[in-house]
């Protein structure tokens, strides 16, 4: 009988551990089925975004531009200063290389860079643009992204009035403007979606500084002239669908000249 009373708590024990185990075996389990089912869940649909992945698209396209853009000048102008923005959507000249100080003039060798830029223009812009010079083609834009603004920019240094960098970043930028038109008078013609001109001209004076006007070096930086691309936004999938069926309808369309990138 003392025996038996003794096997009895060890038959307890030896059931309770084994309950133990079931429940946390059971527990083990029910965690990777949550695992399982929450990666599942999230990656199931593999399936981009249409409106993102257009985006995404359209801001590598801004950089081939850009990128053409400045190759094309240097040609010309191997040891002219071009740089391309950090934030990858502006070309920026330096001022005082284009322009005497405190002047809106253009000597011959800047008016010629100016003109180079305005050929440049002429030959990346086609691919991505609409309008009578328009001739979208797979080489040089696979990604079917639309040009909604080029914009010739005007940037002054902190020395002088508010008001008179202004008006001097403003004649410069005109300037500028002018002066590519005069070289390529069908830059107008390249239109973006709403069917305006893209190419357009700002002054900021000294409001949007890319360096310190602290020092000597940053404020020769700070007087430029930018060339700032800006790419077209879809509101939805249907908008991209839009832009990728007009861009390709320009296919039988026959500029001169037509960009190789």
């Amino acid at each position: 009988m003392r025996a038996q009373n003794l096997r009895a708590p060890a038959e307890e024990d030896g059931e309770s551990a084994f309950v133990s185990m079931t429940d946390l075996t059971v527990s083990f389990l029910f965690i990777v089925m949550l695992l399982m089912a929450f990666f599942a869940a999230r990656y199931a649909d593999k399936t981009p975004d249409p409106l993102e992945d257009y985006l995404q698209r359209a801001a590598l396209a801004r950089m081939d531009v850009l990128e053409a853009l400045r190759d094309g000048i240097r040609v010309e102008f191997p040891d002219l200063v071009v740089e391309i923005s950090t934030q990858g959507d502006a070309l920026h000249f330096r001022g005082e290389g284009l322009f005497e100080r405190d002047s809106s003039d253009l000597l011959p060798r800047p008016r010629r860079i100016v003109e180079a830029v305005a050929d440049s223009l002429h030959e990346v812009l086609p691919c991505y643009t609409l309008g009578d010079s328009a001739a979208w083609r797979q080489v040089c834009n696979p990604h079917f992204a639309a040009i909604e603004a080029v914009q010739v920019e005007g940037h002054t240094d902190t020395e002088g009035t508010e008001i008179g960098n202004l008006m001097l970043s403003t004649a410069r930028a005109n300037r500028a403007f002018e002066t590519m038109l005069g070289r390529q008078r069908r830059l107008t013609d390249h239109l973006n979606v709403r069917d305006q001109p893209v190419l357009s001209v700002a002054g900021y004076g000294w409001m949007r500084p890319i360096a310190s006007n602290a020092t000597v070096e940053g404020r020769a930086r700070n007087r430029r002239i930018d060339l700032r691309v800006i790419m077209y936004t879809p509101g939805g999938t249907e908008d991209v669908d839009r832009v990728v069926e007009r861009l390709r309808s320009t296919i039988a369309q026959s500029p001169k000249t037509v960009a190789s990138r």
